[in-house]
């Protein structure tokens, strides 16, 4: 049996975290596009890394975004 902990992936990045079963949903809210863009960019990056250290890998099948903007 092996048993991995995504628990501390919350502390991998700034994102906004929900942890489900075997699902995880970051979100950000920035005030405008650039800065999104930049962060995104950094944030990504850090989850890349987080899940490269701990040999996991992402669904590409079952990964989405969604963009809101707030007016």
């Amino acid at each position: 049996m092996i048993l991995i902990n995504i628990n501390d992936i919350t502390q991998a990045s700034s994102f906004n975290t929900t942890v489900f079963a075997d699902d995880i949903n970051l979100h950000m809210s920035v005030s405008n596009v650039g800065t999104l863009q930049r962060k995104l960019k950094d944030e990504i990056q850090n989850i890349d890394y987080w899940i490269r250290a701990n040999k996991l890998s992402i669904n590409y099948n079952k990964t989405s975004y969604n963009y809101i903007k707030q007016t």
